[in-house]
């Protein structure tokens, strides 16, 4: 977990939004699902999705270091409806993550178009594969 922090971390410095330390953010991520464990569905039947979040807060859009930066964590519990269910993916080689060092929210514009093709063509996931069909995500 903490390697992902980190590259989150990274992700924000590129952006040229504040630091924050990895370490302090794990620790609050961990009260936090301790406060929400009552709600973690039983083992082998689902889990939690945790997506630490930051977003400018800044009320227009600089080209300066950002300061006005709200650091937050999505956890949202999830069911397995069926844990051996065989699903079909869609394998996706011409396109490409427009950032691949971490995680940023313009990623997930092309996987929504994407989602929409893959449900059209019978497919519960996409499988992101590079030029060599090395899984991407």
């Amino acid at each position: 977990p903490l390697e992902i922090l980190e590259r989150l971390r990274r992700s924000f410095l590129t952006l040229g939004f504040p630091s924050f330390s990895p370490e302090e953010l794990f620790l609050c991520i961990q009260a936090l699902i301790g406060k929400e464990f009552k709600n973690i569905p039983e083992a082998g039947q689902g889990g939690f999705y945790i997506r630490p979040v930051g977003i400018s807060t800044h009320p227009l859009m600089e080209t300066i270091a950002d300061s006005k930066v709200l650091l937050y964590v999505l956890l949202l519990p999830f069911e397995l409806s069926n844990p051996l269910k065989t699903i079909n993916l869609l394998i996706k080689d011409e396109y490409r993550k427009p950032y691949t060092d971490g995680k940023l929210g313009a990623n997930y514009a092309l996987i929504s178009k994407m989602q929409k093709e893959a449900k059209e063509n019978n497919c519960a996931q996409i499988l992101f594969v590079d030029a060599e069909r090395n899984i991407s995500e």
